[in-house]
């Protein structure tokens, strides 16, 4: 079947994206700190840095070390902070920080760090389900999933500069106290993890095993062909399944009751933030999923490329050659 108009017109420039390997960078549009705090002012730069590490502080994410009882093995393998800064459509400033996990490289194997997540394959087959037997049908979202998960590991990270003065405004009497200055004479704090933030390299994995028993103990079953397709025969006899793709999840039941159950379910262990939506018109995976024809799924990314194509720093006006052969659209 050859493609129509709308989406010739719309993956024609995606040829020339296509070649640019930091695409997702500058499409994100994420800033440094430094950067950060120069382009969008120090108030508005700072009151949404404040926010991202109240919140951190409030989860109990890390507690600051004296310095003086880490041996010097400790400060030099101690990880540093991340923390990028982008602005929404709507003009707000989002602050993200993380870890630098890259050093654990070095004693983590990669096949001890890797989480599964979905196959697509099965996202389509539950989707097919969905639409034959007429399932209500629920996408979630758990904010702040790997925060909410204690890490297993002995984790030594570093808060420096504008940092520091940051959480001595958060609590100064249980911070102020542990700062001290390095060769250069930047202030450094030294905190020891006990969530598993983003950037540890096995924080997706470790939120994995918290929230399959989680599922587990809700009566769910894992799937023996994908760990992230989860099934539970409800009281009807009929089937409730739950797939998840790290912290963005869907789920799906004749009864809609039972999706409603699972909700309350997971604001009980995540609090009301825990996001949702359900109806015949979903969006999930930056894939929008229309179950308005009775018994039929119809599946379209073609919003989410035109959304890629609108945050694009740049004007596209030409086209780039490509290897694929005519034939491929056929």
């Amino acid at each position: 079947m050859s493609r129509d108009k709308k989406t010739e017109e719309v993956l024609a420039p995606i040829a020339i994206l296509n070649e640019d390997r930091e695409i997702f960078g500058i499409i994100l549009e994420q800033m440094s700190l430094k950067k950060g705090i120069k382009e969008f002012g120090y108030e508005k730069a700072n009151e949404s840095i404040m926010k991202e590490f109240q919140q951190l502080h409030d989860q109990n994410c890390w507690k600051p070390r004296d310095p003086s009882t880490l041996s010097r093995e400790e400060k030099r393998n101690a990880l540093s902070t991340v923390v990028f800064m982008k602005q929404k459509r709507d003009g707000r400033i989002k602050t993200r920080s993380c870890v630098n996990g890259s050093p654990q490289r070095n004693y983590i194997k990669k096949e001890d760090a890797t989480s599964p997540t979905v196959g697509i394959d099965n996202v389509f087959t539950t989707g097919a389900i969905n639409a034959h037997e007429g399932r209500d049908v629920m996408t979630f979202d758990i904010p702040g999933a790997f925060v909410t998960t204690k890490t297993d590991e002995y984790v030594i990270m570093t808060l420096r500069g504008h940092l520091c003065e940051i959480m001595t405004r958060i609590d100064p009497k249980l911070f102020r106290k542990y700062i001290t200055k390095d060769k250069k004479g930047n202030p450094v704090l030294y905190v020891q993890l006990y969530k598993s933030l983003y950037g540890l390299l096995r924080s997706a994995l470790l939120f994995y095993k918290k929230f399959r028993k989680e599922l587990e103990n809700y009566g769910f079953v894992v799937n023996p062909f994908d760990p992230c397709v989860f099934n539970k025969n409800t009281a009807d006899g009929e089937q409730h399944t739950i797939i998840f793709h790290v912290d963005d999840g869907l789920a799906s039941h004749k009864n809609p009751v039972e999706n409603t159950k699972l909700l309350v379910y997971l604001n009980r262990i995540y609090g009301d933030g825990v996001t949702f939506k359900r109806g015949k018109q979903i969006t999930y995976l930056g894939m929008d999923m229309d179950y308005t024809e009775e018994g039929a799924l119809h599946v379209s990314m073609l919003p989410y490329i035109d959304s890629i194509l609108e945050d694009f720093p740049e004007t596209i006006q030409n086209t780039s050659p490509t290897p694929a052969a005519e034939h491929l659209w056929y």
